[in-house]
């Protein structure tokens, strides 16, 4: 009886190391894998140039993204309250582009309109001025719109010109230019509206105002 007994409970015994074994192995393999998936690093896809998410991420080309403008512009509607996607606008604002008529161009046309020796000098100096103020669109491309109080300075030799968005609604833009050694005063504001009627955008201008002023003391407006 007795050892029977003694043999029943190596038995029992023998069940329980078995049992806290594998449970350990469990434990083990469990931590194991923890572990490997704690170190594992998952890494996404490189960007490249061609193919895979690169390819997701390119813009669209230059028809797909003018067609893609048709659903939100209607016949008459005003286009400075319409918005563009980054992909269509210029590194610039339009302030900057109206500095850029006055100061940036081939021949200083602006200080020869104060060195007239009569009238007819000054005023073809005008003339040509105005001509070379022209700039050929560039196709796909618009500034970026001036927020209200934006400002833009430049200063060339004598020449000093200062914009500022003076109104938002409607945009109003001023400019404010002198060359001392031109002996020239430029005073320029415009309200610009660009309308879009089917067909090329129509700009118009119902305030627009450009006020030389000379030293010989005579005004063009």
């Amino acid at each position: 009886m007795q050892q029977a007994r003694a043999y029943m409970g190596r038995r029992r015994r023998r069940r329980a190391i078995r049992h806290v074994s594998v449970e350990s192995e469990v434990d083990a393999s469990a931590a194991e894998t923890a572990t490997a998936r704690a170190s594992a690093a998952v890494l996404t896809a490189p960007l490249s140039l061609e193919g895979g998410l690169a390819a997701e991420l390119q813009p669209a080309n230059l028809v797909q993204r003018v067609l893609s403008l048709f659903g939100n512009v209607r016949p008459g509607a005003d286009l400075s309250h319409f918005q563009l996607p980054a992909t269509f606008n210029l590194p610039k604002s339009q302030l900057q582009l109206y500095g850029e008529i006055v100061y940036c161009d081939g021949d200083d046309y602006l200080s020869r309109c104060g060195k007239g020796k009569d009238s007819l000098e000054r005023f073809t100096a005008v003339v040509a001025w105005s001509i070379s103020t022209t700039r050929p669109p560039i196709f796909g491309f618009a500034p970026y719109n001036p927020v209200l109080g934006e400002t833009h300075h430049v200063s060339r030799g004598s020449l000093h010109v200062l914009l500022e968005q003076v109104c938002h609604k409607p945009p109003v833009s001023a400019l404010h230019a002198t060359d001392d050694g031109g002996n020239v005063e430029l005073v320029w504001s415009q309200h610009p509206v660009p309308k879009f009627n089917g067909r090329p955008p129509d700009q118009r201008f119902p305030s627009f105002s450009i006020t030389l002023l000379f030293k010989q003391g005579c005004k063009l407006i």
